[in-house]
């Protein structure tokens, strides 16, 4: 898939789920090096993918707890490392 083609793509959430979250996944899943995937990213997303799989997690993550799981079934089903991570990074980016 070359970056001319990568502007078409309309199913980034679904890409960035299927690939748990990481930029090098994303990446192979496109077909293109990272950098190539970091160059579109900064060009139509405006910050480097992993930023935005970052904040796409956190989305996520929100819309677990919401519908009732845990913080441990939450960070278990996110690819966090650990509970504790997720909540460190939830607390860093909610306040």
């Amino acid at each position: 898939m070359s970056g001319s083609r990568l502007h078409t793509i309309e199913d980034w959430v679904e890409r960035g789920q299927r690939a748990r979250y990481h930029s090098a996944e994303l990446a192979v899943q496109c077909q293109i090096s990272l950098s190539h995937l970091g160059r579109f990213f900064r060009t139509y997303f405006y910050r480097p993918p992993q930023h935005w799989l970052d904040e796409l997690r956190i989305c996520d993550s929100t819309e677990l707890l919401v519908q009732g799981r845990t913080v441990k079934e939450t960070a278990f089903m996110l690819s966090y490392f650990d509970p504790s991570h997720f909540s460190h990074t939830f607390k860093n980016y909610y306040g």
